[in-house]
């Protein structure tokens, strides 16, 4: 996002709404790298379909949505740049056997936009997303909840000891590394 912002070497996104308060934290950290005069959360699992008072100048969604949800909020909510980060792989990451991760995914947002005729560019990347551990049992429940193996007994100790690093912290001692394969989609929220 400051790549985009300080386009050209002038700054034209002046206020920017978060929708996940720790990215709202991190950015109001960065703000004066950015030059935003206003940063705040939207909180909730969705937006709204209602447009805001004042459209947004941008708005990025990350790992969020179909396509086309995201195309009818932006086109209701946003004058500007769009900016949608999706997951670039075919599986689910913390299931033991192989289940598809459905159609938000990048592939599908380029075959969505590309369908639509909005002009857009995309870039892939890959970003370590792991996830840190307090303790084996805390790794064993994470699993459990965002696995979707039925069986959740295919959850062994053999499976988490593949799975985690140990850190050599108090805090957390276990790390599930992932390098998270992510395309991100730039378009026109005007061409939508």
């Amino acid at each position: 996002l400051r790549a985009a912002v300080a386009e050209g070497g002038k700054q034209t996104i002046a206020e920017v709404g978060a929708a996940e308060l720790r990215a709202c934290r991190a950015a109001r950290a960065d703000d004066h790298t950015v030059g935003l005069k206003a940063l705040f959360p939207r909180r909730g699992v969705k937006p709204s379909l209602a447009a805001p008072q004042r459209p947004y100048d941008a708005m990025v969604f990350c790992f969020f949505a179909k396509m086309e949800e995201i195309a009818a909020i932006a086109r209701r909510q946003c004058r500007g740049t769009v900016f949608a980060f999706k997951k670039n792989y075919a599986t689910h990451r913390f299931s033991v056997e192989s289940h598809p991760t459905g159609d938000d995914s990048f592939s599908a947002g380029v075959s969505w936009l590309t369908e639509h005729g909005v002009p857009f560019v995309s870039q892939e990347l890959e970003l370590e997303m792991g996830q840190p551990f307090c303790s084996w049992e805390s790794a064993r429940r994470f699993f459990e909840i965002y696995s979707r193996d039925e069986d959740k007994s295919v959850i062994t100790d053999d499976f988490l000891r593949s799975k985690l690093v140990e850190t050599g912290r108090e805090d957390f001692p276990l790390y599930l590394p992932h390098q998270r394969p992510v395309g991100c989609l730039k378009f026109s929220s005007k061409d939508l």
